[in-house]
């Protein structure tokens, strides 16, 4: 799982925190438009909630947003969860105002919030009309999660970082993770890790034994 699909479940669960159902909206174009064009569209009425949140003191319009082009060429999809009710009428007189489409909400219980989170681990590879457009994202408020690859250090997985750097170099990253390639990382690993325990090498020298094995 990717870090970006890890965070967007994460904020699905904080937006259902101490909730018993969600509400599903789907933004449509009233016609099929470029893709370009219809993310400005967003943009456009992202910014047009946030003036109406300031001038009427009250958030109306947040949540979380994912992109989704249409498999059978309908153009692009702004999939909406929130954890509370909005009144539909002036959502949708905000997205028409923008020149938007159709709008339509739907009461999803909690155990369905996974479909929106659904639409980004399906799209493995993403779109080439997406580069450099983020697939989800938070907005009128909302504040979603973040997340970091975990780390985890030690002596031992020191050692196996060594070992496998230094089979990589010698075959390929694909090599590694082939079987022989695996074998030759823990015999590798072990035979490292023994030696900084029992003769207390440090770093330098682990790496020098490390890289000795591709000759």
């Amino acid at each position: 799982m990717k870090r970006s699909t890890a965070a967007l479940l994460l904020s699905i669960d904080r937006a259902a925190k101490c909730r018993k159902r969600m509400y599903l909206w789907t933004l449509t174009e009233t016609k099929v438009v470029d893709y370009r064009q219809a993310i400005g569209r967003w943009r456009k009425f992202v910014s047009l909630c946030a003036s109406r949140s300031r001038y009427t003191k009250k958030s109306v319009f947040s949540g979380i947003r994912v992109f989704q082009l249409h498999p059978r060429g309908h153009g692009l999809h702004v999939h909406v969860l929130t954890g509370q009710w909005y009144a539909v009428g002036v959502v949708r007189k905000m997205w028409s105002r923008v020149g938007g489409g159709r709008i339509d909400v739907t009461i999803i219980p909690i155990s369905c919030r996974d479909y929106l989170s659904g639409d980004i681990v399906k799209q493995r590879e993403r779109p080439a009309a997406f580069r450099g457009v983020r697939m989800w994202q938070t907005f009128g408020g909302f504040r979603g999660c973040l997340c970091k690859d975990v780390v985890i250090t030690g002596k031992y997985t020191e050692c196996f970082r060594l070992a496998f750097h230094s089979v990589a170099n010698l075959g390929g990253t694909d090599y590694a993770f082939t079987r022989e390639g695996l074998i030759r990382i823990a015999n590798l690993c072990w035979k490292i890790y023994w030696l900084s325990c029992c003769c207390g090498l440090n770093q330098k020298m682990l790496l020098e034994i490390a890289m000795g094995e591709k000759k």
